[in-house]
Protein backbone atom coordinates (compact mmCIF):
# COMPACT_ATOMS: atom_id res chain seq x y z
CA UNK A 1 0.00 0.00 0.00
CA UNK A 2 1.26 3.28 -0.80
CA UNK A 3 2.15 5.41 1.78
CA UNK A 4 0.72 9.05 2.37
CA UNK A 5 2.16 12.03 3.86
CA UNK A 6 -0.25 14.14 6.79
CA UNK A 7 -1.10 17.49 6.24
CA UNK A 8 1.12 19.73 8.25
CA UNK A 9 0.94 23.40 9.64
CA UNK A 10 4.36 24.66 10.39
CA UNK A 11 5.30 26.78 13.82
CA UNK A 12 8.12 28.21 14.37
CA UNK A 13 7.86 28.34 18.07
CA UNK A 14 5.47 25.11 19.07
CA UNK A 15 6.48 21.68 18.94
CA UNK A 16 2.90 20.45 19.71
CA UNK A 17 1.30 18.03 17.46
CA UNK A 18 -2.26 17.57 17.88
CA UNK A 19 -4.30 15.34 15.99
CA UNK A 20 -8.19 15.17 15.70
CA UNK A 21 -10.05 12.05 14.55
CA UNK A 22 -13.73 12.97 13.08
CA UNK A 23 -16.14 10.02 11.38
CA UNK A 24 -19.11 10.75 10.03
CA UNK A 25 -20.86 13.57 8.01
CA UNK A 26 -18.50 16.09 9.28
CA UNK A 27 -15.27 15.99 7.36
CA UNK A 28 -12.39 14.67 9.36
CA UNK A 29 -9.84 16.99 10.67
CA UNK A 30 -6.42 17.11 11.11
CA UNK A 31 -4.20 19.93 12.87
CA UNK A 32 -0.85 19.51 13.60
CA UNK A 33 2.06 22.22 14.28
CA UNK A 34 5.50 21.26 14.48
CA UNK A 35 9.00 23.06 14.22
CA UNK A 36 12.66 23.03 15.22
CA UNK A 37 14.29 25.92 16.70
CA UNK A 38 14.78 28.41 13.66
CA UNK A 39 12.33 27.21 11.80
CA UNK A 40 10.65 24.06 10.23
CA UNK A 41 12.15 23.36 7.14
CA UNK A 42 9.98 20.09 4.72
CA UNK A 43 7.71 17.50 5.33
CA UNK A 44 8.32 14.54 7.10
CA UNK A 45 9.75 12.10 4.50
CA UNK A 46 12.95 14.26 4.56
CA UNK A 47 16.19 13.09 2.98
CA UNK A 48 19.81 14.85 2.93
CA UNK A 49 23.11 14.01 1.02
CA UNK A 50 26.76 14.91 1.03
CA UNK A 51 28.67 15.78 -1.76
CA UNK A 52 29.28 12.02 -2.79
CA UNK A 53 25.59 11.15 -2.53
CA UNK A 54 24.95 9.35 0.48
CA UNK A 55 22.76 9.39 3.30
CA UNK A 56 23.79 11.13 6.42
CA UNK A 57 22.26 8.66 8.83
CA UNK A 58 23.39 5.31 11.10
CA UNK A 59 22.79 1.83 11.37
CA UNK A 60 20.16 -0.14 8.42
CA UNK A 61 18.83 -2.35 11.37
CA UNK A 62 15.10 -2.23 11.27
CA UNK A 63 12.92 -1.99 15.21
CA UNK A 64 9.31 -2.01 15.59
CA UNK A 65 7.84 1.43 17.71
CA UNK A 66 5.94 0.64 20.83
CA UNK A 67 2.10 0.56 20.14
CA UNK A 68 0.12 3.36 21.42
CA UNK A 69 -1.94 2.94 24.41
CA UNK A 70 -5.90 1.68 24.20
CA UNK A 71 -8.27 3.57 22.15
CA UNK A 72 -11.69 4.39 23.09
CA UNK A 73 -14.53 4.99 20.63
CA UNK A 74 -17.50 7.36 21.09
CA UNK A 75 -20.56 8.04 19.18
CA UNK A 76 -22.32 11.79 18.26
CA UNK A 77 -25.31 12.61 16.15
CA UNK A 78 -23.90 15.03 12.97
CA UNK A 79 -25.43 18.22 12.56
CA UNK A 80 -28.35 16.92 10.26
CA UNK A 81 -29.20 14.69 12.91
CA UNK A 82 -28.63 12.10 9.98
CA UNK A 83 -26.01 9.77 10.90
CA UNK A 84 -23.42 9.16 13.61
CA UNK A 85 -19.69 10.50 14.20
CA UNK A 86 -17.00 8.20 15.64
CA UNK A 87 -14.40 10.18 17.79
CA UNK A 88 -11.39 8.61 19.64
CA UNK A 89 -10.85 9.06 22.67
CA UNK A 90 -8.19 9.95 23.94
CA UNK A 91 -6.77 11.48 20.76
CA UNK A 92 -3.40 9.90 20.11
CA UNK A 93 -0.63 12.01 20.34
CA UNK A 94 2.75 10.86 18.63
CA UNK A 95 6.29 11.67 19.00
CA UNK A 96 6.99 14.65 16.42
CA UNK A 97 7.97 12.77 13.53
CA UNK A 98 5.69 9.84 13.90
CA UNK A 99 2.66 9.38 11.97
CA UNK A 100 -0.26 7.46 12.78
CA UNK A 101 -2.15 5.12 10.20
CA UNK A 102 -6.13 3.61 10.51
CA UNK A 103 -7.45 0.12 9.31
CA UNK A 104 -11.07 -0.82 9.72
CA UNK A 105 -9.78 -4.30 8.60
CA UNK A 106 -6.48 -4.67 10.17
CA UNK A 107 -5.21 -5.28 6.63
CA UNK A 108 -5.35 -2.01 4.58
CA UNK A 109 -3.80 0.88 6.41
CA UNK A 110 -4.49 4.63 5.67
CA UNK A 111 -2.86 7.86 6.99
CA UNK A 112 -5.19 8.66 9.89
CA UNK A 113 -6.68 11.98 8.22
CA UNK A 114 -8.21 9.49 5.17
CA UNK A 115 -10.80 8.03 7.12
CA UNK A 116 -14.07 8.40 5.27
CA UNK A 117 -16.33 11.46 5.95
CA UNK A 118 -19.60 9.97 5.28
CA UNK A 119 -22.05 9.09 8.03
CA UNK A 120 -21.89 6.02 9.57
CA UNK A 121 -25.84 4.36 9.99
CA UNK A 122 -28.23 3.04 13.09
CA UNK A 123 -26.59 -0.12 14.82
CA UNK A 124 -23.55 -0.59 12.91
CA UNK A 125 -20.79 -2.00 14.36
CA UNK A 126 -17.50 0.07 13.60
CA UNK A 127 -13.77 -1.42 14.22
CA UNK A 128 -11.07 1.04 14.57
CA UNK A 129 -6.95 -0.29 14.37
CA UNK A 130 -4.57 2.42 14.97
CA UNK A 131 -0.81 2.16 14.92
CA UNK A 132 2.43 4.51 14.27
CA UNK A 133 3.26 3.93 10.81
CA UNK A 134 7.04 2.92 9.24
CA UNK A 135 9.03 5.77 9.09
CA UNK A 136 13.31 5.73 9.10
CA UNK A 137 14.51 2.55 10.60
CA UNK A 138 11.97 1.89 12.48
CA UNK A 139 9.28 -0.71 11.22
CA UNK A 140 5.48 0.25 12.00
CA UNK A 141 3.88 -0.77 15.47
CA UNK A 142 1.61 -3.20 16.54
CA UNK A 143 -2.34 -2.17 16.11
CA UNK A 144 -4.57 -0.90 18.91
CA UNK A 145 -8.24 -1.77 18.29
CA UNK A 146 -11.23 -0.03 19.28
CA UNK A 147 -14.75 -1.49 18.55
CA UNK A 148 -18.49 0.18 18.64
CA UNK A 149 -22.04 -0.73 17.74
CA UNK A 150 -23.54 2.79 17.00
CA UNK A 151 -26.84 3.40 18.73
CA UNK A 152 -30.50 2.85 17.45
CA UNK A 153 -31.86 5.30 15.15
CA UNK A 154 -35.33 7.10 16.72
CA UNK A 155 -38.73 5.36 16.44
CA UNK A 156 -41.01 6.29 13.83
CA UNK A 157 -44.09 8.54 14.24
CA UNK A 158 -47.51 7.90 13.79
CA UNK A 159 -49.78 10.05 11.99
CA UNK A 160 -53.85 9.68 12.42
CA UNK A 161 -56.67 11.78 10.74
CA UNK A 162 -59.45 11.31 8.45
CA UNK A 163 -57.45 10.58 4.98
CA UNK A 164 -60.79 11.32 3.33
CA UNK A 165 -62.83 14.75 3.96
CA UNK A 166 -65.33 16.85 2.58
CA UNK A 167 -64.77 20.46 4.29
CA UNK A 168 -61.50 19.81 6.84
CA UNK A 169 -59.88 17.65 8.85
CA UNK A 170 -57.39 17.79 11.35
CA UNK A 171 -54.25 15.47 11.61
CA UNK A 172 -52.52 14.58 14.70
CA UNK A 173 -48.70 13.22 14.89
CA UNK A 174 -47.34 11.25 17.81
CA UNK A 175 -43.80 9.44 18.47
CA UNK A 176 -42.28 7.93 21.51
CA UNK A 177 -41.82 10.47 24.31
CA UNK A 178 -39.95 13.30 24.66
CA UNK A 179 -38.80 13.03 20.43
CA UNK A 180 -39.09 16.13 18.38
CA UNK A 181 -41.55 15.69 15.14
CA UNK A 182 -40.78 17.74 12.06
CA UNK A 183 -43.65 17.23 9.15
CA UNK A 184 -43.91 18.86 5.65
CA UNK A 185 -46.97 19.21 3.52
CA UNK A 186 -45.73 20.16 -0.15
CA UNK A 187 -44.53 16.21 -0.16
CA UNK A 188 -40.81 17.12 0.05
CA UNK A 189 -38.66 14.85 2.77
CA UNK A 190 -38.62 16.52 6.28
CA UNK A 191 -35.53 17.23 7.77
CA UNK A 192 -34.55 18.93 11.34
CA UNK A 193 -35.18 22.42 9.90
CA UNK A 194 -38.74 21.87 8.62
CA UNK A 195 -41.53 22.53 10.51
CA UNK A 196 -42.01 21.42 13.97
CA UNK A 197 -45.19 19.74 14.86
CA UNK A 198 -46.22 21.33 18.33
CA UNK A 199 -50.01 20.75 17.89
CA UNK A 200 -52.93 19.52 15.72
CA UNK A 201 -52.90 19.59 12.05
CA UNK A 202 -56.05 21.54 10.21
CA UNK A 203 -56.57 20.73 6.47
CA UNK A 204 -58.75 22.20 4.19
CA UNK A 205 -57.17 20.70 0.88
CA UNK A 206 -55.92 17.46 -0.66
CA UNK A 207 -52.53 17.47 0.98
CA UNK A 208 -49.40 14.86 1.85
CA UNK A 209 -48.30 15.12 5.47
CA UNK A 210 -44.72 13.40 5.92
CA UNK A 211 -42.92 13.64 9.35
CA UNK A 212 -39.72 12.40 10.89
CA UNK A 213 -39.22 11.66 14.94
CA UNK A 214 -35.54 12.76 16.63
CA UNK A 215 -34.95 11.54 19.78
CA UNK A 216 -32.03 12.84 22.06
CA UNK A 217 -29.11 11.17 20.95
CA UNK A 218 -30.22 9.27 18.18
CA UNK A 219 -30.27 9.71 14.54
CA UNK A 220 -33.32 10.79 13.13
CA UNK A 221 -35.93 7.81 11.92
CA UNK A 222 -37.50 7.03 8.81
CA UNK A 223 -39.80 8.97 6.84
CA UNK A 224 -43.89 8.43 7.44
CA UNK A 225 -46.11 9.95 4.99
CA UNK A 226 -49.96 9.72 4.65
CA UNK A 227 -52.01 11.45 2.17
CA UNK A 228 -55.16 13.33 3.07
CA UNK A 229 -57.83 13.72 -0.34
CA UNK A 230 -60.67 16.57 0.21
CA UNK A 231 -63.48 14.95 -1.20
CA UNK A 232 -65.28 16.77 -4.28
CA UNK A 233 -69.42 17.40 -2.95
CA UNK A 234 -70.32 17.86 -6.56
CA UNK A 235 -71.17 13.94 -6.71
CA UNK A 236 -68.29 12.61 -8.76
CA UNK A 237 -65.29 12.09 -7.32
CA UNK A 238 -61.71 13.35 -7.75
CA UNK A 239 -58.24 13.00 -5.95
CA UNK A 240 -55.09 14.41 -6.74
CA UNK A 241 -56.87 17.68 -8.05
CA UNK A 242 -58.17 16.21 -11.07
CA UNK A 243 -61.31 17.81 -12.74
CA UNK A 244 -64.33 17.02 -14.62
CA UNK A 245 -63.80 17.74 -18.51
CA UNK A 246 -66.79 20.25 -18.17
CA UNK A 247 -65.20 21.80 -15.00
CA UNK A 248 -64.71 25.60 -15.13
CA UNK A 249 -61.99 25.15 -13.34
CA UNK A 250 -58.11 25.93 -14.49
CA UNK A 251 -57.72 25.52 -17.96
CA UNK A 252 -55.73 21.76 -19.42
CA UNK A 253 -52.17 23.44 -19.90
CA UNK A 254 -52.51 24.65 -16.05
CA UNK A 255 -52.66 21.03 -15.05
CA UNK A 256 -49.06 20.53 -16.62
CA UNK A 257 -47.72 23.13 -13.84
CA UNK A 258 -46.60 21.70 -10.34
CA UNK A 259 -46.59 18.37 -11.62
CA UNK A 260 -44.90 15.01 -10.85
CA UNK A 261 -44.97 12.36 -12.97
CA UNK A 262 -43.34 8.99 -12.75
CA UNK A 263 -42.45 6.46 -15.57
CA UNK A 264 -40.92 2.95 -14.91
CA UNK A 265 -39.15 0.37 -17.70
CA UNK A 266 -38.11 -2.91 -17.18
CA UNK A 267 -35.76 -3.85 -20.06
CA UNK A 268 -35.37 -7.97 -21.46
CA UNK A 269 -31.55 -7.85 -19.69
CA UNK A 270 -33.53 -7.54 -16.38
CA UNK A 271 -31.95 -3.44 -16.18
CA UNK A 272 -34.85 -1.38 -14.57
CA UNK A 273 -35.26 2.25 -15.22
CA UNK A 274 -37.19 4.42 -13.48
CA UNK A 275 -37.93 8.15 -14.69
CA UNK A 276 -39.47 10.77 -12.10
CA UNK A 277 -40.28 14.19 -14.02
CA UNK A 278 -41.17 17.61 -11.58
CA UNK A 279 -42.84 20.48 -13.81
CA UNK A 280 -42.53 23.71 -11.55
CA UNK A 281 -44.99 26.55 -12.29
CA UNK A 282 -42.40 28.74 -14.26
CA UNK A 283 -42.27 25.54 -16.70
CA UNK A 284 -38.54 24.90 -15.71
CA UNK A 285 -38.10 20.98 -15.58
CA UNK A 286 -36.33 18.69 -13.00
CA UNK A 287 -35.66 15.04 -14.30
CA UNK A 288 -34.00 11.99 -12.12
CA UNK A 289 -33.35 8.51 -14.00
CA UNK A 290 -32.43 5.55 -11.98
CA UNK A 291 -31.10 3.20 -14.02
CA UNK A 292 -30.46 -0.13 -12.13
CA UNK A 293 -29.73 -4.08 -12.82
CA UNK A 294 -28.98 -6.74 -10.44
CA UNK A 295 -27.52 -8.94 -12.42
CA UNK A 296 -24.53 -6.63 -13.62
CA UNK A 297 -24.35 -4.29 -10.35
CA UNK A 298 -25.21 -1.38 -12.53
CA UNK A 299 -26.77 1.55 -10.15
CA UNK A 300 -26.70 5.07 -12.14
CA UNK A 301 -28.52 8.22 -11.28
CA UNK A 302 -29.05 11.09 -13.62
CA UNK A 303 -30.20 14.44 -12.79
CA UNK A 304 -31.05 16.95 -15.21
CA UNK A 305 -32.01 20.59 -14.66
CA UNK A 306 -34.32 21.84 -17.83
CA UNK A 307 -35.71 25.46 -18.38
CA UNK A 308 -38.62 26.57 -19.64
CA UNK A 309 -37.60 26.82 -23.70
CA UNK A 310 -36.54 23.16 -22.59
CA UNK A 311 -32.95 23.68 -22.79
CA UNK A 312 -30.57 21.68 -20.64
CA UNK A 313 -29.12 23.80 -17.50
CA UNK A 314 -27.40 21.44 -16.05
CA UNK A 315 -26.59 17.43 -16.07
CA UNK A 316 -25.17 15.61 -13.65
CA UNK A 317 -25.05 11.77 -12.47
CA UNK A 318 -23.94 9.46 -9.69
CA UNK A 319 -22.23 5.62 -10.18
CA UNK A 320 -21.98 3.75 -6.86
CA UNK A 321 -19.69 0.54 -6.47
CA UNK A 322 -20.39 -1.28 -3.99
CA UNK A 323 -16.92 -2.92 -3.79
CA UNK A 324 -13.97 -2.49 -1.78
CA UNK A 325 -11.28 -2.23 -4.92
CA UNK A 326 -10.30 -0.59 -8.32
CA UNK A 327 -12.61 2.53 -9.06
CA UNK A 328 -14.28 1.63 -12.26
CA UNK A 329 -16.30 3.14 -14.65
CA UNK A 330 -17.79 1.16 -17.66
CA UNK A 331 -18.88 2.11 -21.07
CA UNK A 332 -22.03 1.00 -20.25
CA UNK A 333 -22.73 3.27 -17.41
CA UNK A 334 -21.36 6.14 -19.80
CA UNK A 335 -23.56 5.08 -22.25
CA UNK A 336 -26.43 4.86 -20.27
CA UNK A 337 -25.21 8.26 -18.51
CA UNK A 338 -25.58 10.27 -22.03
CA UNK A 339 -29.03 8.74 -22.87
CA UNK A 340 -30.60 9.94 -19.95
CA UNK A 341 -29.50 12.75 -19.71
CA UNK A 342 -29.36 13.95 -23.39
CA UNK A 343 -26.21 15.42 -23.63
CA UNK A 344 -22.18 14.24 -23.30
CA UNK A 345 -21.90 17.35 -20.68
CA UNK A 346 -22.59 15.63 -17.50
CA UNK A 347 -20.05 15.70 -14.49
CA UNK A 348 -20.54 12.33 -12.92
CA UNK A 349 -19.05 10.99 -9.65
CA UNK A 350 -18.01 7.48 -8.93
CA UNK A 351 -18.98 6.44 -5.39
CA UNK A 352 -17.38 3.51 -4.10
CA UNK A 353 -19.39 2.12 -0.98
CA UNK A 354 -18.81 -0.50 1.91
CA UNK A 355 -22.03 -2.96 2.40
CA UNK A 356 -23.16 -0.82 4.97
CA UNK A 357 -23.32 2.51 2.44
CA UNK A 358 -20.22 3.69 4.42
CA UNK A 359 -18.29 6.08 0.83
CA UNK A 360 -15.09 4.91 0.90
CA UNK A 361 -14.09 7.69 -1.58
CA UNK A 362 -15.33 9.54 -4.31
CA UNK A 363 -14.36 10.31 -8.00
CA UNK A 364 -15.69 12.77 -10.30
CA UNK A 365 -14.79 13.09 -13.74
CA UNK A 366 -16.60 15.59 -16.53
CA UNK A 367 -18.16 12.70 -19.21
CA UNK A 368 -17.46 14.63 -22.28
CA UNK A 369 -13.91 14.73 -21.68
CA UNK A 370 -13.69 10.52 -21.55
CA UNK A 371 -15.77 10.10 -24.44
CA UNK A 372 -13.56 12.56 -26.39
CA UNK A 373 -11.68 11.02 -29.35
CA UNK A 374 -8.76 13.61 -29.50
CA UNK A 375 -6.11 11.19 -28.35
CA UNK A 376 -6.53 7.25 -28.19
CA UNK A 377 -5.54 5.80 -25.75
CA UNK A 378 -5.98 9.00 -23.54
CA UNK A 379 -4.29 9.59 -20.38
CA UNK A 380 -5.90 10.95 -17.66
CA UNK A 381 -4.60 11.93 -14.17
CA UNK A 382 -6.08 11.91 -10.39
CA UNK A 383 -5.32 14.80 -8.17
CA UNK A 384 -7.35 15.01 -4.60
CA UNK A 385 -10.08 17.38 -3.77
CA UNK A 386 -10.25 18.87 -0.03
CA UNK A 387 -13.44 18.52 0.99
CA UNK A 388 -13.60 21.74 3.11
CA UNK A 389 -11.47 24.60 1.35
CA UNK A 390 -11.66 23.12 -2.53
CA UNK A 391 -8.31 22.95 -2.71
CA UNK A 392 -6.78 20.65 -5.53
CA UNK A 393 -3.56 18.58 -4.88
CA UNK A 394 -1.18 15.78 -7.18
CA UNK A 395 -1.29 12.54 -5.99
CA UNK A 396 -0.24 10.47 -8.13
CA UNK A 397 2.68 9.71 -10.78
CA UNK A 398 0.30 7.27 -12.46
CA UNK A 399 -1.40 8.31 -15.69
CA UNK A 400 -4.73 5.83 -16.37
CA UNK A 401 -5.46 5.03 -19.66
CA UNK A 402 -8.74 5.82 -21.20
CA UNK A 403 -10.19 3.48 -23.37
CA UNK A 404 -12.06 4.03 -26.95
CA UNK A 405 -15.66 3.92 -25.14
CA UNK A 406 -14.74 5.84 -22.51
CA UNK A 407 -14.12 3.29 -19.51
CA UNK A 408 -10.93 3.44 -17.33
CA UNK A 409 -9.98 1.71 -14.16
CA UNK A 410 -8.52 3.39 -11.13
CA UNK A 411 -6.25 1.91 -8.99
CA UNK A 412 -7.39 1.70 -5.61
CA UNK A 413 -3.73 1.43 -4.41
CA UNK A 414 -3.32 5.13 -5.46
CA UNK A 415 -6.39 6.51 -3.74
CA UNK A 416 -6.73 7.06 0.08
CA UNK A 417 -10.07 7.08 1.26
CA UNK A 418 -11.34 11.04 0.50
CA UNK A 419 -12.66 13.19 -3.03
CA UNK A 420 -10.89 12.96 -5.88
CA UNK A 421 -10.99 14.29 -10.01
CA UNK A 422 -10.01 12.92 -13.13
CA UNK A 423 -8.60 15.34 -15.29
CA UNK A 424 -6.52 15.73 -18.34
CA UNK A 425 -3.16 15.15 -18.14
CA UNK A 426 -2.96 19.30 -19.23
CA UNK A 427 -4.90 19.98 -16.41
CA UNK A 428 -3.03 17.77 -14.06
CA UNK A 429 0.26 20.07 -15.61
CA UNK A 430 -1.53 23.26 -14.78
CA UNK A 431 -1.79 22.79 -11.51
CA UNK A 432 1.80 21.22 -10.67
CA UNK A 433 3.19 24.49 -12.27
CA UNK A 434 0.94 26.42 -10.11
CA UNK A 435 2.01 24.01 -7.17
CA UNK A 436 6.12 24.41 -8.00
CA UNK A 437 6.04 28.33 -8.15
CA UNK A 438 4.50 28.17 -4.46
CA UNK A 439 7.51 26.45 -3.19
CA UNK A 440 9.95 29.45 -2.20
CA UNK A 441 12.53 29.58 0.00
CA UNK A 442 12.29 32.75 2.60
CA UNK A 443 15.78 34.13 1.73
CA UNK A 444 18.69 33.28 -0.87
CA UNK A 445 21.62 33.97 1.10
CA UNK A 446 22.83 33.41 4.60
CA UNK A 447 26.15 34.08 7.06
CA UNK A 448 26.74 31.98 9.74
CA UNK A 449 30.11 31.28 11.49
CA UNK A 450 31.67 28.23 12.04
CA UNK A 451 30.30 25.96 14.83
CA UNK A 452 26.92 27.74 14.79
CA UNK A 453 24.14 27.06 12.23
CA UNK A 454 20.67 28.16 10.49
CA UNK A 455 18.05 26.52 9.15
CA UNK A 456 17.05 26.32 5.39
CA UNK A 457 13.44 28.00 5.60
CA UNK A 458 10.33 27.66 2.91
CA UNK A 459 7.88 30.14 2.42
CA UNK A 460 4.45 29.83 4.81
CA UNK A 461 2.51 29.72 1.26
CA UNK A 462 3.65 25.88 0.91
CA UNK A 463 1.27 23.45 1.18
CA UNK A 464 3.19 20.23 1.88
CA UNK A 465 -0.05 17.17 1.54
CA UNK A 466 1.24 18.33 -1.99
CA UNK A 467 5.24 16.74 -1.34
CA UNK A 468 6.54 13.78 -1.39
CA UNK A 469 10.33 14.40 -0.34
CA UNK A 470 12.52 16.90 0.04
CA UNK A 471 16.30 16.48 -0.46
CA UNK A 472 19.27 18.48 0.99
CA UNK A 473 23.08 18.63 -0.49
CA UNK A 474 25.68 20.71 -0.02
CA UNK A 475 27.94 21.97 -2.88
CA UNK A 476 31.52 21.93 -0.53
CA UNK A 477 30.91 19.82 2.10
CA UNK A 478 34.22 20.88 3.91
CA UNK A 479 32.48 24.57 4.55
CA UNK A 480 29.28 23.24 5.81
CA UNK A 481 26.66 20.38 6.49
CA UNK A 482 23.22 20.05 6.01
CA UNK A 483 21.00 17.52 8.44
CA UNK A 484 18.08 15.79 7.42
CA UNK A 485 15.92 18.59 8.85
CA UNK A 486 17.71 20.90 6.80
CA UNK A 487 19.98 22.47 9.71
CA UNK A 488 22.75 24.26 8.13
CA UNK A 489 26.45 23.73 10.15
CA UNK A 490 29.44 25.94 9.51
CA UNK A 491 32.79 23.96 9.83
CA UNK A 492 35.18 26.33 8.21
CA UNK A 493 35.08 29.66 6.74
CA UNK A 494 34.04 29.91 3.18
CA UNK A 495 31.06 30.08 0.62
CA UNK A 496 29.32 26.86 -0.75
CA UNK A 497 25.53 26.64 -2.00
CA UNK A 498 22.52 24.23 -0.03
CA UNK A 499 20.56 22.97 -2.85
CA UNK A 500 16.79 21.50 -1.61
CA UNK A 501 15.32 19.28 -4.23
CA UNK A 502 11.38 19.22 -3.91
CA UNK A 503 9.58 16.22 -5.26
CA UNK A 504 5.76 16.42 -5.19
CA UNK A 505 3.50 13.25 -5.03
CA UNK A 506 3.52 13.33 -8.99
CA UNK A 507 7.29 13.23 -9.23
CA UNK A 508 7.92 16.69 -10.75
CA UNK A 509 10.47 18.41 -8.36
CA UNK A 510 11.61 21.90 -8.38
CA UNK A 511 15.35 22.91 -7.37
CA UNK A 512 15.88 25.96 -4.79
CA UNK A 513 18.97 26.84 -4.04
CA UNK A 514 20.75 29.23 -1.07
CA UNK A 515 24.10 30.80 -0.57
CA UNK A 516 25.44 30.08 2.61
CA UNK A 517 28.83 32.41 3.92
CA UNK A 518 30.64 30.98 6.58
CA UNK A 519 32.67 33.45 9.19
CA UNK A 520 35.75 32.82 11.00
CA UNK A 521 34.54 32.01 14.74
CA UNK A 522 35.34 35.08 17.06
Amino acid sequence: MRQRKLKQRKSKQSKSLAKILTLGIATATFVSSMSVPGGLLAPEKVYAEDAAGETESGGVETDRQTPLQGINLQASVNKDDTAYNISVQPVPEPAYGEKLEYSTDGERYYDWEKIPSEGIGANTMFTLYARKAAIGNKDASLATKGAITTPRDSGVPTISGADKFSDRTEVTITATPGAIIYYTTDDTVPTNRSKKYDTPITLTETTTIKAIAIEDGHIMSDVVGMAFTKESSGGSSSSGGSTDSGSETAPPQEENKNKTTTKTETREDGTVVTTTEIRAEDGSVQIKTEIRNEATGLNVTVNVSKNAKGKITSATAEILDRGFGNVKISGEALSEIVKAAGTKKVKATIKMLTKNDWVIRKVTVNVNTLLKRTVKPKKMKIIEIDPETGEKFVVSKMPFRVAADGSVELDHNELGHGSYELVTADEEAALTKKILRSIKATKQSASIREKQGTYFWFEKGVNWYNVDKVTFSVLNPDVARVSSNGRITGLKPGKTVVKAVVRLENGQSKVIRMTVTVNKKK
